[in-house]
């Protein structure tokens, strides 16, 4: 056996023969195997992979036939093209929907930031602290209010708690039991019990209002990343080509060099 730590590999191929389709094959499988593992495909048909020769083809390519050679050549750009023009149209579809759906959410976030805006510099202004006996109250309220169940309307808990009414939702379920507080926006107080099986409803309140700054810089920031994305989308979509001119020149070019291919078959036969 070979006891080298390296060795050079050489291959040999012979101009104007049948190595070059052979070698063709091997490039367009490769290409088709990289796209796969690259999460490039979809959805493939079977002229995207093969391409078979007939025995007059064979025949040319081992006589070096230049028009078949430049048949393969333009045969292999109207397929890249092809490709090109597919791929091309599965992610202007996919910019489109994204496009779609920033649109709906810009316009909602522009909405609710000026309303969360002014809750969250109400709430700031709140003090939560020394208040063990309005807290037990607001527990006691919403203990015996907040059982699951379908109320069929929302009804408030609590008027005003530190400015925000304390709601009780229409539908409350064992899997995700929640309050809803409300000043000028509405904003959502889960109940889950926690590992130690303890729960204290007027002190997530407290956090909850006091949370109020965070969720609005999170909304502001999430605002300004939509916007810039939905530039980008658009420049995206006026820029996509979508490759018509190039598989018309190769369609043509393919089917100059059959016309060549089949009337010099006919001067032979």
């Amino acid at each position: 056996g070979n006891t080298c730590d390296k060795v050079h590999i050489y291959r040999y191929i012979t101009k104007d023969s049948f190595d070059a389709y052979s070698y063709q094959l091997l490039e367009r499988k490769q290409k088709f195997i990289s796209e796969i593992l690259q999460g490039c495909v979809t959805e493939r048909e079977g002229k995207d992979v093969d391409m078979l020769l007939t025995y007059a083809e064979i025949k040319s390519i081992c006589i070096g036939d230049e028009n078949l050679k430049k048949r393969f050549e333009a045969a292999n750009e109207l397929s890249r093209y092809r490709i090109l023009k597919r791929k091309a149209a599965e992610s202007r579809a996919n910019v489109l929907a994204e496009l779609e759906k920033l649109n709906d959410e810009i316009p909602r976030l522009s909405r609710e930031i000026p309303v969360l805006s002014n809750d969250s510099a109400h709430a700031s202004v709140q003090v939560f602290e020394g208040e063990k006996k309005l807290r037990e109250q607001v527990n006691s309220l919403i203990s015996a209010a907040a059982i699951p169940g379908n109320y069929g309307e929302e009804a408030v808990i609590y008027p005003l708690y530190h400015g925000f009414d304390i709601i009780r939702p229409s539908v409350i379920t064992e899997d995700d039991p929640y309050l809803l507080i409300r000043r000028e926006g509405r904003y959502r107080v889960s109940l889950r019990i926690t590992r130690d099986n303890s729960i204290d409803p007027a002190s997530r309140i407290n956090n909850a209002l006091k949370s109020l700054q965070t969720r609005l810089s999170n909304k502001k920031e999430t605002l300004e990343k939509y916007r810039l994305r939905r530039e980008q989308c658009k420049a995206e979509l006026a820029k996509s080509g979508n490759y018509d001119e190039q598989i018309r020149h190769y369609e043509e070019l393919v089917g100059y060099y059959d016309r060549m291919l089949n009337e010099a078959e006919r001067k032979i036969s």
